[in-house]
């Protein structure tokens, strides 16, 4: 009876996992890197809610985390079901932030952070990911 009950409360976390991030969730993984390549430990990664005509309420935070010594971040989290306008927010002290709307799926994006010091706008591409085929994020690979 203890392994029918357990099984059945895997497929039940399984398909409750899938169900939010298949209609509500987002997630972003990628590199922080500066102008030059080099990677940027312990910049700040927040994914967060932007207000827009049909999302009214305040922003909020989705999911937050830091880059890793190689620069690697992932980060993810759920919301309300449907499709939101989200913002990417990285930041580091002595670079410019990187600021960057997406709508809500799974993506990469590698962000290039410019010292506060250099001319120009830290910069990021969003690419959509298909953790499906993979299993994994790009910095998990």
């Amino acid at each position: 009876m203890n392994k029918i009950w357990l099984g059945a409360l895997a497929v039940a976390g399984c398909c409750t996992a899938a169900s939010c991030f298949g209609d509500g969730g987002a997630a972003v993984s990628g590199r922080v890197r500066d102008r030059a390549g080099n990677p940027i430990a312990g910049a700040h990664i927040y994914i967060k809610t932007t207000p827009s005509p049909s999302h009214t309420s305040a922003q909020r935070i989705i999911a937050s985390g830091n880059s890793q010594d190689d620069g690697c971040f992932d980060v993810s989290g759920t919301h309300v079901g449907g499709k939101l306008p989200l913002r990417l927010e990285v930041n580091k002290q002595s670079f410019k932030p990187y600021n960057g709307n997406f709508e809500s799926v799974f993506f990469t994006n590698d962000v290039i952070l410019i010292s506060d010091a250099s001319e120009g706008e830290s910069t990021g591409q969003f690419v959509q990911h298909d953790f499906k085929k993979s299993g994994k994020a790009p910095c998990q690979q």
